[in-house]
């Protein structure tokens, strides 16, 4: 089953990147991010990464209404975090949202 998570990630510095955990393994079930998706937005990345390793560096604006979430296939294994969030090279602060789907399995 697919199941979805968001988080707010609070930008207070033009030209900053800001991430935050979204979900880690846990000891048991094996997840895997299928989907994410963050705003139509110009001079924003949507970034991402499991534990030190970035798997997603993706520019929003290339979002469209056709295509609004980025499929991914990021599996986490034990120890693994996995982190999301954006850079804005835009001129001021902001909260975006970034939003994953993800598999469970036990």
């Amino acid at each position: 089953m697919l199941k979805w998570k968001t988080e707010a990630i609070v930008i207070s510095v033009a030209g900053s990147e800001v991430t935050s955990d979204i979900l880690g393994y846990q000891a048991g079930r094996n997840r895997r991010i299928k989907y994410i998706a963050g705003p139509k937005t110009a001079s924003l990345t949507l970034r991402a990464y499991r534990t030190a390793e970035q798997v997603v560096d993706f520019d929003t604006n290339l979002f469209t209404t056709g295509m609004t979430l980025l499929p991914v296939d990021v599996p986490l294994k034990e120890g693994d975090i996995f982190k999301a969030g954006f850079k804005d090279d835009g001129a001021g602060a902001a909260t975006y949202n970034v939003v994953i789907g993800y598999e469970e399995a036990d």
